[in-house]
């Protein structure tokens, strides 16, 4: 298996478990008065802290699974299809919005939306090879910085804010299944 399709996997990682951070970080770059970068700092404090802490839990993980740590490629499976469910049946929660966070306020709910983020960035590290995980740091880092660029241009319209809450709500899922199939499949960039 090639870098290329590791990386692949990496951004669909952020991406399947980085919709709501933008759903927070739209409406509130779009009223913050200050510099935009003290707002984002916050969220990529918080991103840098979460990839690293999965990074060092996936890779003690290779060392006390008893098991081939790919079968953590459930959780995100999982997740995507209880998001598929609750979709359809209508069940899924309300996104949240808010209009007034400032650089430590986001750094805040960044964390406390992160669960997904351990959900699915553990495991990959987990399933991935030492020489691998840091093109999925990487990836990540990269994947963060982008998302706040991406948020900050977004900001500035209105029409975007409800499109990235209604096809994120539909990509997700998708996106979690597909992660949670590549760490079970057995691929060349596997711990051995």
């Amino acid at each position: 298996m090639s870098g290329g399709v590791l990386v692949l996997v990496a951004g669909a990682a952020f991406l399947s478990t980085s919709l709501d951070s933008m759903v927070f970080m739209v409406p509130a770059l779009a009223v913050y008065r200050r510099p935009a970068i003290r707002l984002l700092g916050g969220y990529l404090v918080a991103m840098t802290v979460i990839i690293a802490l999965s990074w060092a839990l996936g890779t003690a993980g290779e060392a006390v699974l008893p098991v081939d740590p790919g079968i953590l490629g459930v959780i995100p499976l999982g997740m995507g299809i209880v998001l598929l469910v609750r979709r359809a049946t209508r069940r899924h929660e309300a996104v949240l919005e808010s209009s007034s966070l400032g650089p430590g306020g986001l750094l805040v709910m960044t964390f406390s939306l992160s669960a997904d983020n351990f959900g699915v960035f553990i495991p990959l590290f987990a399933d991935t090879a030492d020489v691998a995980d840091r093109l999925v740091a990487a990836t990540l880092l990269l994947s963060a910085a982008v998302w706040s660029g991406l948020a900050l241009a977004l900001s500035q319209r209105r029409v975007i804010r409800s499109a990235v809450r209604k096809w994120g709500e539909v990509l997700v899922p998708f996106l979690l299944i597909a992660v949670g199939a590549y760490i079970l499949s057995n691929t060349g960039l596997d711990v051995g």
